[in-house]
């Protein structure tokens, strides 16, 4: 690994780094404000890259895997203290911003999100919602779900499809121009807008569900597809005898 490479990486590690210790200080000052009222609610904003890495995204995903452990170890310290205080987090799918217009990029052709992204719109609906909820956590999105259970149950099946897919998948047909400004060490206050440049293709709504409680159905209808396929085989031994 060359210099120039390292540089790269690390400015990008730091990036997230600084997204990752606004979530955390954020946190705190929150909880330093809400044990005062022995209440309140803090809503954290994942991702389903959370559990899953993708390539071209090691920085990111590192800080949304950095975000779900701080709030799995500050949400146990609340519950230990019988605190009235609630933590969840939201976890995201592709969302249709102007991070992949300013994003620093060492790829050939302009970044894209992967698959089909949703509009912030109906992300800001889905957090509100959250927010009035009581669940640890929610997982907004088809693709997030998918991503989420795949991942646990075919880790090694998700590694070979996303080297196969995922660099092309993150990538449109157009070129990398030379001048192109991003966001790493200076704002590109041009871009500062709520939605990116996928609206044509972007879903307005994203189904949301609870994490726990889509585990839970996953489980059941597991049970009852192998009970099922435990009384088929059943019958067809008694059949041959």
């Amino acid at each position: 690994m060359n210099l120039e490479l390292i540089v790269r990486v690390l400015r990008a590690s730091w990036k997230n780094a600084a997204g990752l210790a606004l979530t955390v200080h954020g946190t705190m000052a929150a909880l330093k404000s809400m044990r005062l009222r022995r209440r309140g609610r803090i809503i954290q904003i994942g991702s389903a890259l959370a559990y899953r890495g993708i390539p071209l995204q090691a920085a990111y995903c590192g800080a949304k895997h950095a975000i779900r452990g701080f709030t799995d170890s500050v949400r146990t310290e609340l519950l230990n203290e019988e605190s009235d205080i609630r933590i969840s987090i939201v976890e995201l799918p592709a969302v249709n911003t102007p991070q992949f217009d300013w994003a620093r990029v060492h790829i050939s052709h302009q970044p894209r999100p992967m698959g089909r992204p949703v509009q912030p719109e109906a992300i800001a609906d889905a957090v509100f919602r959250a927010a009035a909820g009581s669940w640890r956590e929610y997982w907004i999105g088809v693709p997030t779900l998918l991503t989420i259970v795949g991942n646990a149950v075919l880790p090694g099946l998700l590694d070979r499809y996303l080297a196969r897919k995922g660099i092309q998948g993150q990538q449109t047909g157009v070129s990398v121009s030379p001048g192109r400004r991003d966001n790493l060490n200076a704002p590109v206050t041009g871009l500062h807008r709520t939605r990116g440049s996928f609206s044509l293709e972007a879903e307005t709504r994203a189904p949301m569900v609870v994490g726990e409680v889509a585990r839970v159905g996953l489980l059941a209808a597991g049970a009852v597809f192998f009970m099922a396929v435990g009384a088929g085989l059943a019958r067809l031994t008694r059949s041959r005898f």
